[in-house]
């Protein structure tokens, strides 16, 4: 990871945060496609949830980017429905055509490990999405989807930091969990990156705020990553799962994190905070705050998003905008914390 040891007045940095696109492919299954867990979801599909979203609002939001043209986008999850070789195809057919791998960043949520699958013919299909700056030849599975993560983007001094909290769950469990392994290696990179003035950006599906969801829906060890983040901190942690908008904050060393929760981008459901829609984040250095010892002067946070129009045919400014002002962490305090585990 490259290292800054200044800051200088730039250009603000623009991420475009979305969700849960649900791509479902129920036509053609053969019985033995929806064993188990599988049928209770496509049960629901065909009950419910079919109803509630349209993909052809994927074709929407590709025109409204081109639009925006943020310089990265962020995906938090639930590409898939019932985690079926055809859906996985079919995302990633969609994500070829939003955008270069580079200038994404994606995390797979519980609906993209519904069941125990074949990684090379499901979210194996997503790995030029999956590489992180730590470049995989394109032939490479490892055993566990858990081994890519954390993912780390250095963009500037954007950092996005993707975990995986995605993994198969018993019938009507809808929950994450993130792992001890995969914990200690985000602590090391905190380790790595303090002192520098980056902003850092914590992606993951599962909502990490306590309370916000049942545990039959909850982060499992959210309580040990809340801790890691109060030890260590973050600028902004993005998150997918719960299908509703939401902003809410974390105790950090410093300042609270705020944590920005985005429904799905396919739902047609009438309630604002249920309807599609995406943010637009923009985040550049404050020179206002005093500057600590690194040099850093903070971090200026603009949050508006673009929301389904009334009538379904595009997108639309949401009159809301949201502003925050982080100050950047000193360094050594909190280094010494992130390593005290």
């Amino acid at each position: 990871m490259a290292k800054y040891n200044s800051l200088h007045q730039e250009k603000p940095w623009v991420l475009a945060h979305l969700s849960d696109l649900h791509l479902a492919r129920t036509a053609g299954l053969r019985l033995r496609d929806l064993c188990g867990k599988r049928f209770l979801g496509w049960l629901r599909w065909h009950l419910k949830r079919r109803f509630r979203q349209d993909e052809r609002l994927l074709t929407t939001l590709g025109r409204d980017l081109q639009q925006t043209a943020p310089d990265h986008i962020a995906i938090t999850g639930d590409l898939c429905h019932l985690s079926l070789t055809a859906e996985f195809a079919a995302a990633r057919a969609w994500l070829e055509r939003l955008e270069d791998p580079a200038r994404c960043s994606l995390v797979l949520g519980n609906h993209d490990q519904y069941v125990a699958t074949a990684q090379e013919h499901n979210w194996g299909l997503f790995l030029p999405w999956l590489k992180g700056d730590t470049p995989l030849a394109d032939a490479y599975y490892p055993a566990q989807l858990d081994a890519l993560f954390p993912l780390v983007q250095q963009r500037g001094r954007m950092v996005l930091i993707s975990l995986n909290t995605a993994r198969p769950s018993a019938p009507h469990l809808a929950s994450g969990a993130i792992g001890a392994a995969q914990l200690e290696r985000l602590r090391q990179i905190f380790i790595k990156l303090q002192g520098q003035p980056l902003f850092r950006i914590v992606l993951l599906h599962h909502p990490p705020v306590q309370g916000l969801l049942s545990r039959r829906r909850g982060l499992a060890d959210g309580a040990e990553l809340r801790a890691l983040l109060r030890q260590c901190g973050a600028e902004l942690i993005l998150c997918g799962h719960s299908h509703h908008r939401f902003i809410a904050s974390l105790p950090g060393p410093c300042d609270p994190i705020p944590v920005v929760g985005a429904p799905s981008i396919t739902s047609i459901e009438s309630r604002p905070e249920k309807r599609s829609r995406y943010f637009l984040i923009t985040i550049q250095a404050d020179n206002d705050l005093q500057p600590d010892d690194s040099g850093s002067s903070g971090w200026q946070i603009r949050l508006k998003s673009r929301l389904l129009a009334p009538d379904g045919q595009g997108f639309i400014d949401d009159p809301e905008e949201r502003m925050f002002r982080v100050a950047a962490p000193a360094g050594r305090p909190a280094r010494t914390a992130c390593a005290g585990g």
